[in-house]
């Protein structure tokens, strides 16, 4: 068997659709179409679109970035009304964090030397 017979190869004896014009095409310009036919492709967008939107797109990050820095900050104790500081806010977070762990095993200890039972998911 050819590998033109296996689909390994193009047919060299037909255009590519893209040759032709694409699927569909026709010899309509995007002034001509015909009525109810097909809209035109808007044009692609120029580079100094795409740097905008590339910028708007950054941009949009950033403000979400912060404004999740900021719900942390409002609810880590000793980040209230400081500086904002990002490595600062992260610090106190993990160490925040780790002091509630820490708690809750104490909690749960607590507990059952009282006799009482802890759900397993609360033990871990």
């Amino acid at each position: 068997m050819s590998q033109q017979q296996q689909g390994k190869m193009p047919r060299q004896d037909h255009q590519s659709h893209h040759e032709q014009g694409g699927y569909g095409a026709s010899s309509y310009t995007p002034d001509e179409l015909p009525e109810g036919g097909l809209q035109a492709k808007p044009p692609r967008l120029t580079e100094e679109e795409k740097k905008m939107n590339h910028i708007a797109s950054e941009r949009k990050r950033r403000d979400n970035i912060r404004a999740q820095f900021d719900r942390l900050a409002a609810i880590i104790p000793g980040c209230e009304g400081q500086a904002r500081s990002e490595g600062l806010i992260l610090s106190k977070a993990v160490d925040f964090s780790q002091y509630l762990i820490e708690r809750r095993y104490e909690l749960v200890s607590q507990i059952e030397a009282l006799g009482g039972t802890v759900r397993e998911d609360l033990r871990e």
